[in-house]
């Protein structure tokens, strides 16, 4: 069983509360079955988003106090080429968003030598998730050692479906990353998700003494 820490950052309205369509309740029920370690922050607006983030570095801190543990940070939510959207209209450009993940990376690395890699896995269910890499001269640069993402618009019902395979192949299976993730797609028919630094997945989930 691998020991990641998982934190779930869901957008979440009215109309979500409502209807009972919450993403965070299908991820949360899989990881208590399975035994993996998870936090669960609830926003609707940009204000509570960054306050969600706050709340994962210091969460971050706690469990750096006893044993370095690889990090995935999962993000649910609206988005589109330019940004995340949040239930309540408001946006996050992907350049700011990849300053959060940076700043939670810097969390991460806190005592730590340069060798440490930074936020271990960020995985993005919301439209065009994978627009979290920058796109610079034609380099890919990004915030954290591996992005999952989808690179085009998608159902929740089928994000929600592709990140349950994928953590029940890679997380309770151990599957390697790359494999896990075409156990992803191949569970929604569809080969829309991407990852960025494969070559890199299983050096940067794994677990390094301090």
């Amino acid at each position: 069983m691998d020991n990641s820490h998982v934190f779930i950052l869901e957008s979440v309205g009215p109309e979500q509360i409502l209807d009972g369509v919450k993403e965070h309740k299908a991820l949360t029920a899989f990881f208590r079955a399975a035994g993996i370690p998870y936090d669960c922050i609830k926003v609707a607006s940009v204000k509570t988003f960054y306050e969600g983030i706050e709340r994962i570095k210091v969460l971050i801190r706690e469990i750096k106090k006893d044993i370095y543990k690889p990090i995935i940070i999962h993000i649910s939510c609206h988005g589109k080429k330019e940004s995340l959207i949040l239930t309540n209209g408001e946006t996050i450009t992907w350049d700011d968003f990849r300053k959060v993940i940076k700043d939670i990376s810097n969390t991460l690395d806190e005592g730590y030598d340069n060798s440490r890699f930074p936020c271990s896995l960020v995985c993005m269910s919301s439209c065009y998730g994978i627009s979290a890499i920058e796109i610079d001269n034609e380099m890919e640069k990004s915030p954290a050692a591996i992005i999952i993402g989808p690179d085009k618009e998608i159902d929740w019902d089928q994000s929600m479906i592709a990140y349950l395979n994928f953590y029940n192949q890679y997380l309770v299976f151990e599957k390697k990353g790359e494999e896990a993730i075409k156990f992803m797609n191949t569970s929604i028919n569809d080969s829309c998700y991407a990852v960025y630094r494969t070559k890199d997945f299983e050096k940067a989930m794994a677990v390094k003494s301090s």
